[in-house]
């Protein structure tokens, strides 16, 4: 299917990625979901859908492989801080 959307829509390439990776997310196909996330050039989503469903080791993997070791200790430090301030409101 991509593929003729890249001949006859060019255009609509990165919507098409994104959509079907929102779709396999849906389905719980996270894997599928990352590679069409990342082919839409959209990363951080692809993390953020891992991070979602407690998968943090694909998470770590996904923000490490794409946006670096620097984003990667960034995001990581900021997910922990905000689990250490919601569990000084839940008890």
């Amino acid at each position: 299917m991509m593929r003729l959307v890249k001949e006859y829509h060019s255009d609509l390439v990165q919507s098409t990625h994104l959509h079907l990776a929102s779709q396999l997310e849906q389905e719980g196909n996270y894997h599928d979901a990352e590679k069409h996330y990342i082919a839409a050039d959209d990363w951080k989503a692809a993390v953020n859908m891992y991070r979602g469903v407690d998968m943090w080791e694909e998470a770590y993997r996904v923000s490490e492989g794409r946006g670096g070791v620097c984003v990667c200790m960034c995001f990581f430090c900021c997910v922990s801080l905000v689990f250490f301030i919601s569990s000084l409101f839940t008890h």
